[in-house]
Formats: structure tokens, C-alpha cells, sequence
């Protein structure tokens, strides 16, 4: 586990909770397409599912909570390291009490291997696309060297921020020493094989439902409609879209709901009713019954716990 947290940059994570695409895209450094962050979320929130375009190394420092990723299931313990893929709807829930304390390591594939590039190279990338049957995007605890996780971050972190000669270098080579790590732990668990990076091309079928409920979420949508605009039968569809997000078509909108609903229960003073129309409810107790399921708590106790844990800040 991490020493002297103090000296790291916390963040709440807001970024992260309330982007306003389903797609995070952080702005990466130019031509070093590499982040490291620090975050620290407020305890009971849901974070609605979201997928990216970069690759994730998510290590939890304390703290516990659910993830969702596709349509797997992990609870998260302190030391756990979990490996989200490019184009993986995730999604987690924070437990109770207190916080969650997370480390994520972000970086786009091309920082390891381009098409084109050394063959040899997109072997650092195999955890994160060679998914055969019994994948667990979670190593537990205790089961990955901490020489390399979280053992490599402190230097990482001052490598970036001292921004010495060579620098940049210094990072990536910490970041491949961790992926071959990976290579390693998964590579005990299953027999080696050729492979090449998935190119997902029923994940490329969605994006234009995504992208149409990015900006009507808040409206109504039958399967019918989004399997059209997906090019597919309903039934297919409904099972495509559950393999991808982890839930059906209104699971999902119910989640981008309630995500807005918080970020305007957080940043607003609009009646809880009124936040529940501007969301897409029809009325307010099948608002608050929706945002009790996902949140576990009441849109008004909600607004005052996580404003009182913003005020402590």
C-alpha cells in the first residue's frame, strides 16, 4: 500500500462522475499519451457506466465498494488491481461508510505498441484483450508484487512531477515492468497462445445508441428504436447490449438519470421534484424509488451527506 499519502494530489473525482459523454477523455499530455491520478469518492455514489478509449490500471488504496464491468461483478478490497480494456463499459458503487482511496494508472495502446510497430511489443498488451473463459479482470490482493503495484507509483508520480531529462522515458519503463508483471500472473493461469487485440466490432454497433442516449437521455427510448439504429434484431440486441454494459437498455438510462440527478442535487439548489423532471421521471416517487435502488440512500439525504463531506475538504 501507499506511504505518506499526504503527499499525493487527492482528487474527488468529479471528472469522473459527471462528464458530460458516457465516453471519458481526459486530456493527455501532448505525445506522452500517459496519466496518473489519484482519487478519493465520497462514499454511497454511483458512478454510471462509462467506457474509453485508453487502456486502466485501477488500484484500490482503502476503502470498499462494487465494480461492474460488461456484465461481471467484482467487489473491491484494499490492495486490489483491477485491468479495465478500451471500450469496456464499467461502472462502481462506492460502499459505506467513508471513502473509496484509488490510484489509476491511464494510457492509450499506442504508448506500447502501433500497428505496425515490433510485433513483439503488443505482448505487453495481452491481459488486457486476451479474455478467454474464466477472466478476472481483478487480482486479488497479495497476489501481484508490490515492487511493481503500488510500488512503482511513487516514482512515477515524481518522475512526472520533477520532469527531469528523460523523464518520460523513466515512466514508461516503470509502466512496462508493471505490464509484464501482468503478462506473468495471467500467463500462470492459463496456456500461452497467439492472439491479436480484439477489435470489438459489436461494441462499434452501439455507438450510435450511445451517442443518441449522451444526448436524450432524459427521454424515452423503446428497444425497438435503439436495435434499429444499432442494425440489429431486438433479441440480438438486447443480448449485445447486456454483454457490453452489464445491464439492459433502460438499466442504463436509469443510471445516466440518477448520474445527472446527483451532479444537479451537488451543484444546485433545485427542488428535489424539479431535478427529477429535468432528469427524464415522470414523478417524483419513481425518481426516488430509482435513486434509492442505485444509490442506497434518498435523493435529500444524499444532497446533505455529500455536501457535508465536500464542506470537511
Amino acid at each position: 500500500m501507499l506511504t505518506d499519502t499526504e503527499r499525493y494530489p487527492w482528487d474527488p473525482g468529479r471528472d469522473v462522475r459527471f462528464f458530460p459523454e458516457r465516453k471519458h477523455a481526459p486530456k493527455f499530455p501532448k505525445g506522452f499519451p500517459f496519466l496518473l491520478r489519484f482519487y478519493r469518492f465520497a462514499a454511497g455514489l454511483p458512478i454510471s457506466p462509462n467506457y474509453h478509449d485508453y487502456l486502466e490500471i485501477f488500484c484500490v488504496h482503502h476503502g470498499s465498494g462494487m465494480l461492474f464491468i460488461e456484465d461481471k461483478t467484482y467487489r473491491m478490497r484494499n490492495g486490489d488491481i483491477f485491468l479495465i480494456g478500451n471500450d469496456e463499459f464499467h461502472s462502481l458503487q462506492i460502499g459505506e461508510p467513508g471513502s473509496l482511496e484509488a490510484v489509476a494508472i491511464y494510457f492509450l495502446p499506442r504508448l506500447v505498441h502501433s500497428p505496425g510497430g515490433y510485433p513483439l511489443d503488443v505482448e505487453y498488451l495481452r491481459p488486457f484483450y486476451d479474455k478467454r473463459r474464466g477472466f478476472s479482470h481483478r487480482i486479488p490482493q497479495g497476489q501481484f508484487p508490490e515492487t511493481l503495484l503500488p510500488g512503482s507509483v511513487p516514482a512515477m508520480f515524481d518522475e512526472l512531477t520533477r520532469k527531469k531529462p528523460g523523464y518520460r522515458l523513466a515512466v514508461k519503463s516503470l509502466l512496462l515492468a508493471v505490464l509484464v508483471g501482468f503478462v506473468r500472473y495471467y500467463e500462470k493461469r492459463r496456456p500461452a497462445a497467439a492472439f491479436s487485440p480484439d477489435p470489438r466490432p459489436q461494441f462499434q454497433k452501439l455507438t450510435k445508441v450511445f451517442d443518441y442516449l449522451r444526448e436524450n437521455y432524459q427521454q424515452p427510448i423503446a428497444l425497438r428504436t435503439a436495435a434499429g439504429m444499432a442494425g440489429m434484431s431486438v433479441s440480438y440486441f438486447a443480448k449485445v447490449f447486456k454483454r457490453t454494459t452489464g445491464g439492459s437498455l433502460l438499466d442504463l438510462v436509469l443510471r445516466m438519470r440518477v448520474d445527472k440527478a446527483s451532479q444537479l442535487l451537488i451543484q444546485t439548489d433545485l427542488p428535489i421534484t424539479e431535478i427529477a423532471f429535468r432528469v427524464g421521471f415522470e414523478n417524483h416517487s419513481y425518481f426516488d424509488r430509482v435513486f434509492r435502488r442505485l444509490a442506497r440512500t434518498t435523493p435529500r439525504e444524499y444532497r446533505r451527506k455529500v455536501r457535508a463531506q465536500i464542506a470537511l475538504r
